[in-house]
C-alpha cells in the first residue's frame, strides 16, 4: 500500500504523446463502427490514435483531496466490485446492488473491461504503479457510471455515455467516436442525435470529477444519494423525453424512449 510520503516522491515525467497511426486508426474505427460491443477494437482504437490524455487525468485526480487520499491508499476497485456476495448483501436501493443487477442482468463481470485492455492496448506507463492503477480505476468506472447516469448499454446509450465521458476525461478518441455516432445515427430535421449527445456532454460537465470518487465507500448508499453526492442531475433534467435507447442506424421514429420514471433497459432500476 501507498504511503502519504509516496505522494511527496517526483512525480514521474509526462510521457510523450503517442502518435496518431492513421491508416491504422481509420481502419479500427470502421470495425469499431461495424462491431460496437467489440471491446478489444476499441482499445486498439485508442492506442492507434495516440495522446497522452491518461496523464493528464491521473494529474487532476491528484489535484483533488480525495484524488490524493485515494492515491495514498491505492484500493483495488475491481476486488469489491468482483465480490457478488458483498454486493448482495447491501440494501436493494444501493448503488452496489444496482450495480450487480446492472451487470447480472448483461452477464457483464468487472475484470471484462480489464482483459479488453490488457489485450487491445499494449501502451503503458513503465513502471508507474500509481498511474496503473488510476487506468484500472478508469476502466471500471465505465459500468459504474452507466448506473449513475442510466444511459443503456446499446449503441445509442453507449454514445450518450461517451459523451458524458468526454466531458470527464477529455480523450482525442471520443470526438471521433461520436462524429461517426452522429454521422450513422438517426438523422432529423431538427438535429435531435447530436443535440442529445450534446446535453449528455453538458451533464458530464455539471458533475463533480467523478474519476476522483470513492466508490468503495459509496456503494452501501441508496444510489440517489450517490448521484446527488456527485452532481449526476437527473436525467430527466437533461433528456426530458426519456432515455433513447436502440441502434445506431435505427430512424428516429423507430427509436424507444426510456422515461426516466421506467426501468432502463435490463437494469430494472429507474434512471
Amino acid at each position: 500500500m501507498a504511503t502519504a510520503s509516496d505522494l511527496s516522491s517526483p512525480t514521474p515525467a509526462t510521457p510523450a504523446p503517442a502518435p496518431f497511426q492513421a491508416r491504422r486508426a481509420f481502419r479500427l474505427l470502421r470495425e469499431v463502427i461495424q462491431d460496437p460491443d467489440d471491446t478489444d477494437k476499441v482499445f486498439e482504437f485508442f492506442e492507434a490514435v495516440g495522446g497522452n490524455e491518461g496523464p493528464k487525468a491521473y494529474r487532476r485526480c491528484a489535484a483533488t483531496p480525495e484524488g490524493r487520499r485515494l492515491l495514498a491508499a491505492r484500493p483495488r476497485l475491481v476486488e469489491v466490485l468482483a465480490d457478488e456476495a458483498y454486493l448482495a448483501s447491501l440494501p436493494e436501493e444501493s448503488f452496489g446492488a444496482w450495480y450487480l443487477r446492472f451487470m447480472r442482468g448483461r452477464g457483464f463481470s468487472p475484470s471484462g473491461l480489464l482483459e479488453a485492455r490488457e489485450r487491445g492496448a499494449g501502451q503503458r506507463v513503465g513502471e508507474d504503479e500509481a498511474h496503473e492503477w488510476f487506468y484500472e480505476r478508469i476502466n471500471l468506472m465505465h459500468d459504474l457510471w452507466h448506473v449513475l447516469t442510466g444511459y443503456g448499454t446499446d449503441e445509442l446509450g453507449e454514445s450518450a455515455l461517451l459523451a458524458f465521458s468526454h466531458a470527464q476525461i477529455p480523450n482525442r478518441s471520443f470526438p471521433i467516436l461520436l462524429a461517426a455516432a452522429v454521422v450513422k445515427g438517426p438523422k432529423s430535421w431538427d438535429m435531435a442525435w447530436p443535440r442529445y449527445l450534446w446535453r449528455a456532454y453538458r451533464r458530464g460537465r455539471r458533475a463533480s470529477l467523478l474519476t476522483a470518487a470513492p466508490y468503495e465507500e459509496l456503494l452501501p448508499l441508496p444510489v440517489t444519494e450517490v448521484r446527488a453526492r456527485l452532481g449526476v442531475e437527473p436525467s430527466a433534467a437533461w433528456h426530458a423525453d426519456g432515455i433513447l435507447a436502440g441502434k445506431l442506424e435505427d430512424h428516429a421514429a423507430r427509436i424507444r424512449r426510456l422515461p426516466s420514471s421506467s426501468p432502463v433497459a435490463a437494469s430494472k432500476d429507474p434512471a
